[in-house]
């Protein structure tokens, strides 16, 4: 089971394993739509790839970069005998929160995700809760991700603020990664102390560097 970026030991407690016709890794895809299967297990013979296998956008279905997968090995290759395959499942998501903009268009709501991942943006049903207004940057969770037929839906998680306020954008960045916005009790006790024994005008064992440009 997932939440957010949290992954509980899936990959740890049963991982399926390549056969003669599939093959189970990690998908990474390009911008044009295709990608490129990254086995966990290198063969030492023909009957599974010795390297990465070429998937096509059409066969693609709706697995994006860093989902674990099983694909079919198909007998046609590539140009130097690349193996080609088509995604048969997908194993586990490597997130399903997303950071973006959002924007409307004629009533309905969309998400535009940030980077490279999604080549067109998301349908968003029921944002009246969260009060999105256009151009706020907002954290996403998909609900279907998109394929080459089908696009994206998702649900609003969190409203981050305007797009390029201040703040809103390292927001987005902790957001995006997964990484903890709160800490024990105990580290932020050392933050402050450190805080309040730091010495700006103390330059031992430091570097003077505030007359360079």
């Amino acid at each position: 089971p997932r939440t957010g970026h949290l992954q509980i030991g899936a990959r740890d407690l049963i991982r399926p394993q390549s056969t003669a016709g599939s093959v189970v890794g990690i998908v990474k895809r390009t911008a044009n739509g295709a990608g490129y299967l990254i086995p966990h297990e290198r063969a030492e013979d023909e009957r599974t790839p010795t390297r990465d296998v070429f998937i096509d956008a059409k066969d693609m279905g709706d697995a994006h970069t860093g989902d674990e997968v099983v694909a079919r090995l198909l007998t046609r290759r590539r140009a130097g005998g690349q193996r080609c395959g088509r995604i048969e499942e997908v194993l586990i998501r490597a997130t399903t929160t997303f950071v973006g903009t959002y924007f409307e268009v004629d009533g309905r709501a969309f998400v535009r995700v940030d980077g490279r991942a999604f080549h067109d943006p998301v349908v968003v049903d029921d944002p009246g809760a969260k009060g999105p207004r256009p151009n706020d940057k907002v954290v996403v969770e998909m609900l279907r991700f998109p394929s080459q037929h089908l696009s994206g839906e998702a649900v609003l998680l969190k409203v981050l603020g305007k797009r390029d306020a201040a703040g809103v954008e390292t927001l987005s960045i902790i957001h995006e990664f997964g990484l903890p916005a709160e800490f024990p009790e105990e580290a932020m006790d050392d933050a402050r102390l450190a805080v309040q024994q730091f010495d700006e005008t103390d330059l031992s064992e430091r570097r003077d560097l505030t007359g360079e440009t």
